[in-house]
């Protein structure tokens, strides 16, 4: 959901993180594990933290939960935790985090993904919502990727950051 530059700083360790952001941090983290414990245990849950990979693309990462989808196959379902005042203003999943399930959707050749949005304050307070494969938004996903990339390199040939913060 970054745009290019952000991505190509985060690549290479440059991006700091607030002390806020990373309290927010935790804290979803816990709500993550309470909501991934209570799928597992319910038996809705295939797996969390469930790894997925594209090496044609050069993308790794770890899908929240994966869950059997009704039509066949497997279904990445994005956990979020978000402060009371936003869940009360969220009528639709955040445009970033679309961009992350659709690309997610994309690497495991998924047609469908599901976000639950989990209120910090309240964690009973929460919205479901399934959403389709974006074909499009996909393309212009691998585009900003391979743009950041390129930053990335160039940034790294003129000293700056670490590479081995790459993901």
């Amino acid at each position: 959901g970054y745009d290019s530059y952000d991505q190509a700083l985060g690549m290479i360790g440059i991006r700091d993180i607030s002390k806020e952001a990373s309290e927010i941090m935790e804290e979803g983290t816990e709500i993550h594990k309470m909501v991934q414990d209570s799928l597992m245990m319910s038996g809705q849950a295939l797996g969390v933290e469930a790894l997925i990979s594209s090496p044609q693309e050069n993308i790794r990462s770890y899908v929240d939960v994966m869950l059997a989808n009704p039509q066949g196959g497997r279904m990445p379902l994005e956990i979020k935790s978000i402060s009371e005042e936003g869940f009360a203003q969220l009528e639709r999943p955040k445009w970033s985090h679309k961009i992350q399930l659709n690309s997610y959707m994309a690497v495991m050749g998924a047609n469908t993904g599901k976000f639950l949005y989990v209120s910090r304050e309240n964690p009973n307070m929460q919205k479901n919502f399934t959403v389709r494969f974006d074909p499009e938004l996909w393309e212009d996903t691998k585009q900003t990727l391979g743009q950041a990339r390129d930053m990335a390199q160039e940034f790294l040939a003129q000293g700056y950051g670490d590479a081995s913060h790459g993901y």
